[in-house]
């Protein structure tokens, strides 16, 4: 689908000046959608993670940077 959508923005696009920025603007919005997407259920993960991060966080368990990169550790892909 993702194929598709591509090919279609530079289907008989001229490669001048307003062509080019055209195919610019299409890369750019299908590179937004995309990331949005994704960043859209880290921003729930966190969400829901919060009062506990809070709570621990306050009774001194762990400094906010450390958690976030340990986070970050454990949810990579391997």
């Amino acid at each position: 689908v993702i194929g598709l959508m591509l090919g279609l923005v530079f289907y008989k696009q001229e490669t001048d000046e307003k062509g080019i920025m055209n195919i610019n603007g299409a890369l750019f919005l299908i590179l937004m959608n995309s990331c949005f997407g994704n960043m859209f259920s880290v921003i729930n993960a966190f969400t829901i993670e919060q009062p506990i991060f809070l709570r621990e966080h306050w009774n001194g368990m762990y400094r906010t940077d450390i958690y976030f990169l340990c986070k970050t550790i454990a949810e990579a892909p391997v």
